[in-house]
């Protein structure tokens, strides 16, 4: 089946890299929220995929549908699982968020909304209440090591995000959602945010993940579950995105959805989407901010964002971008916030732009930045092999997949 990806718009290419555009209400994992209730034909707010990048017919007939979320499944990856193909009912490339990783995209995937809307602008995030960096997935600021320690000064899921997640309005509609989760997940502030209206159930492996959801799909009446798996992702940080250990993670992933889950389901009623949060790119280089004394000079806060997508609150706004161009130009693309607005990086017509910094930096090709808070210490990404976050085709191209 051909994977289309006339729909995408290049921002810059050179040197075997290429920027995208994240294709904000037509095709990026934002709209998949919409595309789920037109599924269940269930009336809301949430945009859908555009029907000229989604065949929506495939999902004609569904009473349940099965959303396999693979954490790092890039759309280049498929050529390594073609077994996932083989049966698909449509093919749709859907791009990721900016910047391309879990904590923004699923929170952009289960409300429907652009990272300008929803607030959670990456991993770390300046959060004006409190005046600090966070951590979003530990629910934590920075300078505190202590997992869910928002909750400390007030800050919940529900006052990060006040907003209904897709998952409510399907619960509301009569249709039950179930979610299918690490165990070690279960009680996090960050599950608790993207899970609101689901009921969640944990699992211990991948086949126990599996067999749940066919289980769950192949009872009761009209279902969603969603299964996210972590493995693709951890092992691409680890050993790089084509290492011999991240294509067999992929094709286990692949023939465990088809053997445990797809096999026993009812074609007739039932459908399994496989689609995923991002992609990963291969580091060739990590570069130490903290070590430019041109830039943290500059700096009020330190950066917020990704590694490969961030953004720098300065009191110098214009000599930071000097700095930076002049130390990095060959390896970044260095814009203002107005700028960043303006292209639409982070989508449109949000209240949260005060959340981005004054200069927000994208690496070109396979660069990273790190910015160590204790010199003494080793900073983990530094030993990755492969990251996301940034705007290259590898990171934001995904698959959407209907069986």
């Amino acid at each position: 089946m051909k994977l289309a990806c006339d729909h995408v718009e290049a921002l810059w290419e050179g040197g075997g890299y290429r920027l995208v555009r994240p294709l904000y209400g037509r095709a990026s994992v934002c709209e998949l929220a919409g595309t789920l209730l037109r599924a269940f034909d269930v009336r809301g707010d949430f945009r859908a995929i555009d029907e000229d990048v989604l065949d929506y017919g495939a999902l004609d007939g569904a009473e349940r549908v099965g959303l396999a979320l693979i954490d790092s499944l890039g759309l280049y990856l498929l050529q390594y699982a073609k077994g996932l193909l083989r049966d698909a009912r449509a093919v749709a490339v859907l791009t990721s968020t900016a910047p391309s990783t879990t904590s923004t995209a699923l929170v952009s995937m289960f409300y429907g909304m652009t990272p300008i809307e929803h607030g959670v602008l990456g991993y770390h995030l300046y959060l004006e209440r409190l005046g600090c960096v966070v951590n979003v997935l530990r629910f934590t600021p920075i300078v505190n090591p202590s997992r869910d320690s928002l909750r400390d000064y007030g800050v919940t899921h529900e006052t990060l995000v006040p907003y209904k997640t897709v998952f409510q309005v399907l619960s509301e509609a009569g249709v039950e959602v179930v979610k299918l989760l690490p165990e070690g997940l279960l009680e996090s502030s960050f599950t608790a945010l993207t899970s609101k209206g689901a009921r969640t159930v944990g699992y211990a492996t991948l086949a126990d993940m599996l067999v749940k959801l066919g289980r769950e799909l192949s009872q009761g009446g009209p279902k969603l579950v969603v299964a996210y798996w972590w493995g693709l992702d951890a092992v691409q940080h680890s050993c790089g995105t084509r290492s011999e250990e991240a294509l067999a993670e992929l094709r286990l992933v692949a023939r465990g959805l088809r053997e445990l889950a797809l096999e026993r389901l009812d074609r007739g009623k039932c459908r399994l989407v496989v689609t995923s949060d991002h992609g990963q790119v291969d580091v060739g280089m990590v570069v130490r901010l903290d070590a430019m004394e041109e830039v943290v000079e500059r700096l009020i806060l330190p950066p917020t964002g990704e590694p490969r997508l961030f953004s720098m609150f300065s009191w110098d706004a214009e000599g930071l971008s000097r700095a930076l161009e002049e130390a990095l130009g060959d390896e970044v693309l260095v814009m203002s916030r107005g700028e960043a607005l303006s292209m639409g990086l982070f989508g449109r017509g949000g209240r949260f732009s005060r959340r981005l910094g004054d200069v927000v930096v994208a690496c070109k090709r396979d660069a990273a930045f790190v910015y160590r808070l204790r010199p003494e210490g080793e900073d983990k990404v530094e030993r990755l092999r492969a990251m996301h976050g940034g705007l290259t085709d590898m990171e934001m191209l995904v698959p959407m997949v209907v069986l």
